[in-house]
């Protein structure tokens, strides 16, 4: 057994100490499960998380978190724009990456769509007040709201991951965009090749903590993209500026997993998806500092 698979052994075995594993590894991901998820989570994340309303992992230069970093995903996004007019974010949850480009460009229409209404409730209060952002629910299975080569570019941050049929996504996304219109897709990717075991059963958990089926081998998207079709014009292996963040939810994690009374009325108390995003924020940094997990920043052009 290597060091590393020593590491995440001896943090499952602490998780199984505070939490029944056994049953989040059965956890519901299907859309009614992500919807009851964010639901159940939305208070969480505006406590722990970020109180900017971001739901995503920050982009950090440094070994230090900042806030600021949240903006790191809709940075790299704006350097795509271009001449783009019309843009759709997939699974926009709370809307922050959406109305942060739309505030700085004021002349560009943006669309963000997402499953969950309790999420969309953030992402409407938010854009009260900005003219070119609009937020409805919707599938982002189906796009049949939107008119065929009626978008310029197409954005999804860490949501793809819910799916287990991307390539409908993809499909979609290629029937909406204009022809060489851009799609960025922003999410973590299992390793290539079989995963020993134990980083199995920790990938499993660490996916369905956070209402994800599986994450998908970053090979295997590579060629699902082909298939649509589309090429990859730019690919970014990322995984190295979301470790302050993920450092930063081991450090969340350890708040509850404690035996004193506190703690113990806490995990009896609160929501199943935040305690199951507890397992989650334990094992991501180990996970990535064992190389079977990597986040990727990917530019797809419509062909």
């Amino acid at each position: 057994m290597t060091q590393a698979e020593i590491d995440i052994q001896a943090r499952l075995d602490r998780l199984a100490r505070y939490f029944d594993l056994g049953a989040l590894a059965q956890a519901d991901c299907s859309a009614k499960g992500i919807a009851r998820y964010y639901r159940l989570s939305r208070h969480a994340y505006s406590r722990y998380h970020d109180k900017g309303n971001a739901v995503h992992m920050g982009l950090s230069e440094g070994d230090i978190w900042r806030p600021e970093d949240m903006y790191g995903q809709a940075a790299f996004i704006e350097e795509h724009l271009g001449e783009a007019r019309n843009v759709l974010e997939l699974a926009t949850g709370r809307g922050m990456n959406a109305l942060w480009l739309a505030r700085r460009h004021p002349s560009v229409r943006f669309h963000g769509i997402d499953l969950t209404p309790a999420q969309l409730t953030y992402a409407r209060k938010d854009s009260a007040d900005v003219a070119n952002f609009t937020a409805s629910e919707g599938d982002f299975h189906d796009l049949s709201g939107f008119a065929s080569e009626s978008q310029d570019l197409v954005f999804v941050v860490e949501a793809l991951c819910h799916s287990d049929r991307k390539q409908e996504v993809l499909d979609q996304a290629h029937r909406v965009l204009r022809p060489h219109g851009t799609i960025i897709v922003i999410d973590g990717y299992r390793a290539n090749g079989e995963a020993e075991q134990i980083t199995d059963q920790a990938l499993r958990l660490l996916a369905r903590g956070m209402a994800v089926p599986d994450f998908m081998p970053y090979q295997d998207f590579q060629d699902l993209v082909e298939e649509c079709p589309f090429e990859i014009v730019e690919e970014h292996d990322r995984s190295q500026q979301i470790m302050p963040s993920l450092k930063r939810f081991e450090g969340l994690a350890n708040r509850f997993m404690s035996p004193r009374l506190k703690m113990r009325i806490m995990r009896a108390l609160l929501p199943k998806p935040l305690l199951h995003n507890v397992v989650s924020g334990y094992l991501f940094p180990a996970l990535m500092e064992a190389g079977a997990i990597s986040y990727w920043l990917t530019v797809l052009r419509k062909t």
